[in-house]
């Protein structure tokens, strides 16, 4: 589970004790971000269990550790403790990680208590530095995948899907790139604020980007079949009904050799650790169906691992996450796309905890 997205969204399933500080450093050409952990310093996740990845029950959560002073030894001084406690405080497993000055993989403990399931979804997963010198720890929870090399795929003359205010694409002396955005900027001002680059939409900035917009569909692009090199798009498949359908017409608008070249979600990654991953099944059934419009059943499942209403985020047409991605379903997803849509290949690059997926889909 990525804890530094936790952190920033300020979500209440996360808490922090002592003096934690945020940490990004370069390790062995690897950039990781974390957690900086001082003696007695604690992170708690409440209710770990009934979240994703934990309620697989894997063996390590893919987190790192290591002494802040990248000259000290790992000795029994120098530990991570992680212990699954219940809501008073109680025990149930606990093991020591021992820290030194390269990053060491950080290990769960086993429980060996026989739980039903609602006492194991009330366990907390605590981390803490146990150490009895004046020793920092650093647990580092996920390596930065540069977004760079993927972008460069994007080459000749290519769409950008839903970008919203924030492009990721721009046109350059390799590529001409068009964007379709779903909405006019006058709804967007209406159902959204932003801040960053553009922290207004009534800014000459983002009056002069709107302009290039074309306001379409997804499924409906003004593009004539076989005209595209690639079809790009960051954070916009897990918000489409019909993921097959949607990449059975992307094909169409391809040249041969084009490329569909996505950024999604992670599910451990951000706040959909709440769902569980999509089944391959549930996609095959929407394709099944040839629907494109999002029904109420498309907005259950995210609102209500969130508590929220599904009724009210169709009335003011708010983009839920209908697709839950982990490597293995995308993976799934994408060796359905070559075998039964035609695609040629595909690659998948990402990190363990990591907030993003990065996938090419080739025609």
């Amino acid at each position: 589970m990525n804890l530094m997205h936790l952190l920033a969204k300020k979500d209440p399933n996360l808490e922090l004790q002592g003096e934690v500080g945020q940490v990004k450093l370069r390790v062995n050409g690897h950039i990781y971000t974390g957690l900086s952990l001082p003696p007695g310093g604690r992170i708690t996740l409440k209710t770990v269990f009934r979240w994703y990845p934990f309620n697989t029950r894997p063996y390590s959560p893919d987190w790192l550790v290591q002494t802040a002073d990248r000259q000290a030894a790992a000795d029994e001084s120098s530990c991570l403790s992680i212990s699954f406690q219940r809501p008073d405080g109680d025990v149930v497993a606990e093991c020591e990680n021992r820290a030194g000055p390269s990053p060491s993989p950080v290990r769960l403990p086993a429980i060996h208590d026989a739980l039903d399931q609602a006492a194991l979804e009330a366990l907390d997963l605590v981390v803490s530095n146990s150490a009895s010198a004046d020793r920092r720890l650093l647990l580092f929870v996920t390596e930065t995948v540069p977004t760079e090399p993927l972008y460069a795929q994007a080459r000749g003359i290519g769409v950008e899907l839903g970008p919203g205010p924030y492009p990721r694409l721009f046109s350059n002396a390799d590529r001409t790139v068009f964007y379709v955005e779903r909405e006019p900027v006058e709804q967007w001002r209406q159902k959204y604020s932003f801040r960053g680059t553009l922290n207004s939409l009534d800014s000459q900035e983002s009056e002069a980007l709107w302009r290039q917009y074309t306001v379409g569909l997804a499924h409906d692009l003004p593009f004539d079949d076989a005209s595209l090199d690639f079809i790009f798009s960051a954070d916009v498949l897990e918000h489409l009904v019909n993921p097959i359908g949607h990449l059975e017409y992307w094909r169409q608008k391809l040249k041969p050799g084009g490329k569909i070249v996505k950024i999604i979600p992670y599910i451990a990654g951000c706040g959909d650790y709440r769902n569980r991953p999509t089944a391959l099944s549930w996609w095959l059934e929407e394709y099944r169906k040839g629907r494109f419009k999002e029904t109420l059943e498309h907005h259950e499942p995210y609102a209500s691992a969130r508590g929220m209403d599904a009724h009210a985020l169709m009335a003011k047409a708010m983009s839920s996450h209908f697709s839950f991605f982990n490597r293995e379903n995308l993976t799934q997803l994408l060796e359905y796309a070559v075998d039964g849509l035609g695609f040629s290949g595909f690659n998948i690059h990402h990190a363990p905890n990591g907030k993003k997926i990065h996938f090419i889909l080739f025609s």
